[in-house]
């Protein structure tokens, strides 16, 4: 099982570094060929709709994978993950609907407004296919959603040159999108379908039952993912597109870094949701103290690379490098377009991996309640910093929050943590100190 769990996370992390390559990529092409302000616009549809993906996801996936997990026959699994297809379909459509009205108030162009209808189908379509990837994650076989999001994200990369060679319009590019989201989502259902039947079921007395176990757990992350996510929003409403996308490149950077402890503790989850309390709590430490290394060295990296990294982007576009002067606690700061937006975000990975692993940890024994408390205070303190430091400051302002923002949260987050270590108590430590994953 061991072997089958550390290959799994090697090929679903190659796999992910992979399919970040070609993300990477895409958005190069489409850096260079709209500039800062094109790009900003290319951005803003996604921008907009991961707002309300956030609410929809709702902590259901995690909740799904232990049920899955724990379920002791074919017809119950199968039943559970029809529920959760059903579910997330129904809502999906509930949601996008209220989006789509709510997008009449917004201050976006008539080519946005369009880009961001046409998105949601794709949209929709990547969070229906979460549903299918709890069903590789269970049994060890995330090599198929690798292999389906790799194939859609190839077609958006070689579709999206075609697109920006030719001139497209921007809805054109974004329909792309949404190409790549429909074909991933196909292969994932052409896979599982091909281990277990495929019901979609609209159970509402089911649906009841898993929402009031995920509730925490989807209050916590949705203030989780709005803290991190609710900055580019606010930027797009008190900032021009040129504005977001300069700052776009550096959060896309920084985003994908965030894979590394998700895909580990991802991979780890089925096993921490049925091993014992302490292991899980010594499995938690180490790797939150492995993680934070990785975050320091990745930040020092980063601050020597950055100029680099930031060229390739975006082709060396000069509309990403356009000097700002910022005066910020009596001094001038002069802010070089997205290498400063990128040197000051990426010191938030020292605080956001350890708090991922944490995450995991309380998730999987049933602790999600813990998690509420410390996300509510981080986009409480997100959305006043970010209104009252964007105007003066733009993107860097921006950063300067996330920093503030993850800092927090990872403190409060520790304290829950200690909290639950105080929960199984010395004794039940003192039997099982020498089980171990």
């Amino acid at each position: 099982m061991s072997k089958k769990v550390y290959s799994n996370a090697i090929i679903h992390l190659v796999g992910r570094i992979f399919g970040v390559v070609l993300v990477l990529l895409t958005a190069r092409v489409v850096a260079s060929g709209l500039g800062a302000s094109g790009s900003g616009e290319y951005e803003i549809p996604k921008i907009y709709l991961w707002t309300f993906a956030t609410i929809l996801d709702f902590g259901i996936y995690l909740i799904l994978v232990r049920m899955m997990a724990q379920a002791k026959t074919q017809n119950e699994r199968e039943n559970v993950f029809g529920n959760f297809l059903g579910f997330r379909i129904f809502s999906g459509s509930v949601v996008y609907i209220f989006a789509l009205f709510l997008m009449i108030f917004t201050p976006y162009n008539e080519h946005i407004k369009w880009s961001i209808l046409i998105l949601i189908f794709g949209q929709l379509a990547g969070d229906v296919n979460q549903v299918f990837s709890s069903n590789f994650q269970v049994d060890f076989k995330l090599w198929k959603l690798v292999f389906g999001e790799t194939v859609g994200r190839f077609a958006e990369l070689i579709l999206t040159i075609v697109g920006i060679n030719l001139n497209w319009s921007l809805e054109i590019l974004i329909f792309i999108v949404t190409i790549g989201d429909i074909v991933t989502l196909a292969i994932s259902w052409f896979f599982v379908q091909q281990e277990m039947k495929v019901k979609i079921i609209f159970d509402f007395t089911s649906w009841k039952n898993f929402l009031i176990e995920a509730l925490p757990l989807g209050i916590a992350m949705m203030f989780t993912l709005a803290y991190f996510r609710i900055d580019s929003v606010i930027l797009s409403f008190l900032k021009s597109e040129t504005a977001v996308g300069i700052y776009r490149p550096a959060f896309r950077i920084v985003e994908f870094t965030g894979i590394v402890p998700q895909i580990l503790m991802g991979t780890f989850f089925p096993i921490l949701a049925t091993g014992t309390k302490i292991s899980a709590i010594k499995l938690a430490k180490k790797v939150s103290f492995l993680m934070t290394i990785l975050a320091i060295v990745g930040v020092l990296f980063t601050f020597l690379t950055s100029k680099y990294i930031i060229n390739i982007y975006t082709d060396s576009d000069p509309s990403f490098f356009q000097k700002e002067s910022f005066r910020i606690f009596g001094k001038d700061f002069v802010a070089t377009g997205s290498v400063s937006a990128l040197n000051l975000l990426v010191i938030s990975a020292i605080f956001s991996f350890p708090t991922s692993v944490l995450n995991y940890l309380l998730v999987s024994r049933g602790k999600q309640n813990f998690l509420i408390f410390p996300a509510f205070v981080g986009v409480l303190v997100s959305i006043i910093l970010n209104i009252f430091l964007i105007p003066r400051f733009s993107y860097i302002g921006t950063a300067m929050t996330t920093n503030f923002v993850t800092f927090i949260v990872l403190i409060l987050t520790i304290f829950q943590f200690q909290k639950y270590q105080r929960e199984v108590g010395k004794k039940e430590f003192e039997v099982d100190k020498s089980q171990s994953f």
